[in-house]
């Protein structure tokens, strides 16, 4: 320490700012690796909620399905009683959960790869809540300004995707989707604030409800022969096609919120720029 015109000022030492030093890096760490955490819990979360849970329920749905073939549906709950008293033994216990764990699994991605199939299908014929990424666009020109818009969407070509028909159709996916996947990643890097992560996991929790609702029905309407099962088993094929039209509805409803959150954030950005004194970004050509 020392005096300098009558005030007080300190120097840090060599092994002081090496302390210093690592104090920001162990804090810098650890902040590291509590994002690292906190993304397995974030996707462990959505693995549990969208593909295990809704894959157990599609195998209970399945086995109970045989058993009660293969018993011309007698002593279905016997059958059961037995299956369950397997798990009291250690190792057929421990086999048998492994078993109906990756059975799950496996199940919850088959079932939600065919939702999402059902619901492309849905798309690519246009049929409503469908809307098509040309219509999109210029509805998001329409509410917010064409001129301020379309100067956002010059400097990408990705946008250009809306009028050219001939790259479409050689395009694996639907326009919309790179169109959709471009922009949400431009606001993951650029501006996280502004991301639609919170819509993609909404979408895959209600897609995987699809599957186990139409094969519910399928087992009431087969399996039980009254007419309130068939009330049910109606009931729940309709729900299961409201739940695919919520799907559809999501799916359009988060594009257009990622290309007006890309929008808003390129104007956030001009706007600190000119406050900076410096130039607009240019259009790309």
């Amino acid at each position: 320490m020392r005096l300098c015109g009558g005030k007080r000022s300190f120097r840090l030492g060599k092994h002081s700012r090496l302390a210093v030093a690592d104090e920001i890096s162990m804090k810098q760490a650890a902040e590291s690796l509590g994002g690292i955490f906190s993304s397995v819990g974030t996707y462990a979360h959505r693995v549990v909620l969208a593909v295990w849970f809704p894959g157990f329920v599609v195998f209970c749905e399945l086995a109970y399905f045989y058993l009660a073939l293969s018993t011309d549906g007698s002593h279905v709950g016997e059958q059961l009683r037995t299956f369950i008293s397997l798990f009291d033994l250690p190792v057929i216990g421990i086999s048998l959960t492994i078993v109906v764990l990756a059975g799950s699994m496996a199940l919850g991605y088959v079932a939600r790869d065919l939702a999402y199939w059902i619901t492309d299908i849905w798309m690519w014929t246009g049929v409503r809540p469908t809307r098509s990424l040309k219509t999109m666009l210029s509805e998001i020109k329409a509410a917010h300004g064409e001129e301020e818009v379309e100067a956002v969407f010059s400097r990408y070509k990705v946008f250009l995707l809306a009028d050219d028909e001939n790259v479409s159709r050689s395009l694996p996916r639907r326009k919309e989707t790179y169109v959709r996947e471009f922009c949400k990643l431009w606001l993951k890097v650029c501006s996280p604030q502004l991301s639609t992560e919170g819509l993609e996991t909404e979408i895959n929790m209600d897609i995987g409800t699809v599957i186990p609702l139409f094969l519910a029905s399928v087992i009431l309407a087969t399996l039980v022969g009254s007419a309130t099962a068939l009330g049910f088993s109606i009931a729940l094929f309709a729900f299961a096609l409201l739940r695919l039209y919520r799907v559809t509805w999501a799916i359009n409803i988060e594009t257009e919120i990622a290309i007006v959150n890309f929008v808003y954030a390129h104007w956030r950005q001009d706007e600190l720029r000119c406050a900076d004194g410096k130039p607009v970004a240019p259009q790309s050509n």
